[in-house]
């Protein structure tokens, strides 16, 4: 589930910050939010701590923000394999106790991707289920990308739930 560029990562390939983020970080309901720009090894902190979680015993689930837009689309598929998969991953994702949402912000979101993301976000934190979250977008920019209707309630789970760290 998690891309083989990321599966081999080292621990000493990590940047200082985000070597200190995934390991003080404990299990609970706030997440980690790793905003920065495009090659700062956020993906790959996040992974290690995945993996981490994954070892001790934890259900751990990696979704790639546009397989969430894909996902969105293909639970509404007329062929019932692609629809039976797609739900299924998004119930893994609803319902693990850890969740890697990976690059979020890459463009705007369809409407059917915006309402499973904010079902998503929505279940988790009702259920106290951690998110770990990646972007290269600030606050803002993610804000413009959504509707009016579902982009204050979406980024108020992205931003109150979670501890953000900002690699520069």
């Amino acid at each position: 589930m998690v891309p083989k560029i990321y599966q081999t990562t080292d621990e000493n390939q990590i940047a200082p910050q985000l070597k200190k983020a995934i390991r003080d970080w404990k299990y609970g309901p706030i997440g980690l939010g790793f905003k920065g720009p495009s090659g700062s090894q956020k993906t790959r902190a996040s992974v290690l701590l995945l993996h981490s979680l994954h070892k001790s015993g934890r259900s751990v689930f990696y979704l790639k923000a546009t397989n969430l837009t894909k996902n969105a689309l293909e639970a509404f598929s007329d062929d019932k394999g692609t629809k039976k998969q797609a739900l299924e991953a998004m119930r893994q994702a609803a319902e693990c106790h850890v969740l890697l949402l990976d690059d979020i912000g890459k463009g705007r979101l369809s409407p059917s991707a915006e309402e499973s993301l904010y079902a998503l976000l929505d279940t988790r934190t009702e259920n106290m289920l951690p998110t770990i979250w990646t972007t290269n977008a600030d606050s803002s920019q993610l804000h413009d990308m959504m509707s009016e209707d579902r982009g204050g309630a979406i980024m108020r789970r992205l931003v109150e739930f979670p501890k953000i760290i900002t690699i520069q």
